[in-house]
């Protein structure tokens, strides 16, 4: 191996120490510089975060109170829902409601068929019967009527009117889906695999 000359030296020397200035601009000094930029940007967004949360611990009040009102009215809205510890029991339920209006309002349940429940979510399943009925238009009317006045929360889903001819005579034969919601519990019995 020869030796390097004096000048090839310097050549090396400068061409080292230009590499380590760029080395050392493009991996410390620019990064720096960016980090530097960014900075602003980060303070600005930390204050308006800041800023926000000030404003709703102040506003925190409001929103106890509110959360409070919204936790009561579901409480209201789910003591209107059927007591029952499962599905079948809330179906028999809502089937000796609706035989009870339909007896006092001197309507004919001439069948009725209990409909798959159906899981809303994980703490809700609507459960539903099929009714069919004989009666005349203001009779159907009244039932709809006490169906929606009834203290636990029962629903005219379906209904379809068919007109049937009896010794000349018109008849109405209803055909109404009735359906009412349960709270479901790990034990209630129904499956949270969907229905249909």
């Amino acid at each position: 191996m020869r030796k390097l000359t004096h000048r090839e030296r310097r050549i090396l020397q400068g061409g080292g120490l230009t590499a380590a200035v760029v080395l050392v601009f493009f991996f410390v000094v620019e990064p720096f510089n960016e980090a530097r930029a960014s900075i602003p940007a980060e303070l600005e967004t930390k204050a308006k975060l800041l800023q926000r949360s000030k404003q709703l611990l102040s506003q925190r009040d409001y929103y106890r109170s509110r959360s409070e009102e919204i936790e009561r009215r579901v409480q209201q809205y789910e003591s209107r829902f059927i007591e029952a510890e499962n599905s079948s029991d809330a179906t028999t339920q809502v089937e000796l409601a609706v035989r009870e209006l339909a007896s006092r309002l001197g309507i004919t349940i001439s069948r009725s068929s209990r409909v798959q429940e159906r899981v809303l979510d994980d703490r809700y399943a609507k459960i539903t019967l099929r009714v069919n009925l004989r009666a005349d238009l203001r009779q159907v009317l009244e039932f709809v009527h006490a169906l929606s006045t009834y203290p636990k929360f029962l629903k005219v889903e379906n209904m379809e009117l068919r007109v049937s001819r009896v010794k000349g005579k018109r008849r109405l034969n209803p055909s109404i889906h009735v359906s009412g919601l349960i709270q479901l519990s790990p034990e209630s019995g129904i499956s949270t695999r969907g229905g249909t």
